[in-house]
């Protein structure tokens, strides 16, 4: 059995830099490798950023948060990258490549540098809001040009290593959220608020949070706030991340301005409100034609609700899943799928 050795972000303080982590884990074991999950956050000052504040209540939510994703990853192989060789790296997903990230230390390895593998494959990788001149003028970027195979999230990525590498360029492929098509395996047995409107984000407007409240109140449905404390919510749900799905596969209706929030809630087939913040989300929703889902003033619920079909989303997801998973597969192995058959799979939302 093949060893690969996965360098990505899966302790940030969010649900979805875990969740990417754990389902493209899954996913390589349920292709036959062995997994060994790298934590490369080495720093004392980002080691004490995960598990410290001034704050004694944001203490506290880290202690929760850290001890639910140490639960939800007791299975993993974790390992501390000291330079072993290994049959193939895999680097991603999320943006290990944004240069401009204030939460996370940038690493050589995000970038493939002092990896010792005989392949190295990108999957999934992102700048995020950094632009393409950023990651050009980084010390870390000569490390791109080592990769065997390059699928970007989005297309910025995609743009940013075709201008630098433009062979190495493939296409752009799904999240690894969206890999897995039966998240309810992975779900905790906890009970789960059903129909409730789940909150996944942060601070919003004074005019957003009185139309979903007041949107809530006429259903007659609680308000959860999941993961991040939101004071003006019914209740906060911090379970943890496996648990999060749970709560989200039974929400009558799903607000966020996090990508993961949006990619999980479509995967999920749950009713979504998308307030725009970032354009890697904004990427998402235009690739998959999912413009309705998009909230603006006045903050209208009512109407985003009226107008979405997230079954039709989903299918064509599911197709996209398919091809994901091939380009996965070729890039693991090219002795098993050749290299013309990789370049001419493409993945159009």
């Amino acid at each position: 059995m093949k060893t690969v050795g996965l360098f990505t972000i899966p302790f940030a303080p969010n649900y979805g830099s875990f969740l990417q982590a754990y389902a493209l884990e899954y996913t390589l074991r349920q292709l036959g490798y062995r997994v060994i999950v790298y934590d490369l956050v080495r720093s004392l000052r980002f080691r004490l950023k995960r598990h410290w504040s001034l704050s004694a209540k944001r203490r506290r939510w880290k202690q929760r948060f850290n001890e639910h994703v140490n639960r939800d990853s007791a299975h993993w192989n974790k390992g501390i990258y000291r330079g072993e060789q290994l049959d193939i790296a895999v680097c991603g997903s999320d943006e290990i490549w944004n240069v401009h990230n204030p939460t996370l230390p940038l690493c050589g390895e995000f970038f493939g540098l002092e990896v010792n593998a005989s392949r190295k494959v990108a999957y999934a990788p992102s700048i995020g809001d950094a632009t393409p001149a950023a990651l050009a003028s980084s010390p870390f970027v000569r490390g791109i040009a080592d990769f065997d195979v390059i699928l970007p999230r989005d297309a910025q990525t995609q743009a940013a290593v075709k201008a630098l590498h433009p062979q190495k360029a493939g296409p752009i492929v799904l999240d690894p959220t969206l890999l897995e098509t039966d998240w309810a395996d992975h779900i905790p047995p906890r009970q789960s608020a059903s129909n409730a409107v789940v909150y996944y984000g942060h601070r919003k407007s004074p005019a957003c949070v009185d139309a979903l409240k007041r949107y809530c109140k006429q259903r007659g449905v609680p308000l959860l706030s999941a993961c991040f404390p939101q004071p003006w919510c019914d209740r906060v749900v911090a379970d943890g991340p496996l648990a999060f799905v749970g709560q989200l596969s039974h929400a009558s209706l799903v607000v966020t301005d996090r990508l993961h929030g949006a990619l999980l809630a479509t995967a999920l087939g749950r009713p979504l409100a998308v307030i725009p913040k970032k354009s890697k989300t904004l990427d998402f929703i235009t690739r998959w034609d999912l413009q309705d889902a998009l909230l603006y003033p006045p903050w209208d619920f009512q109407e985003v609700m009226h107008q979405q079909r997230p079954e039709k989303s989903r299918s064509a997801l599911l197709a996209a899943r398919e091809k994901s998973l091939e380009l996965l597969r070729n890039a693991l192995d090219p002795a098993v799928h050749s290299t013309d058959e990789y370049t001419q799979i493409a993945i159009n939302g």
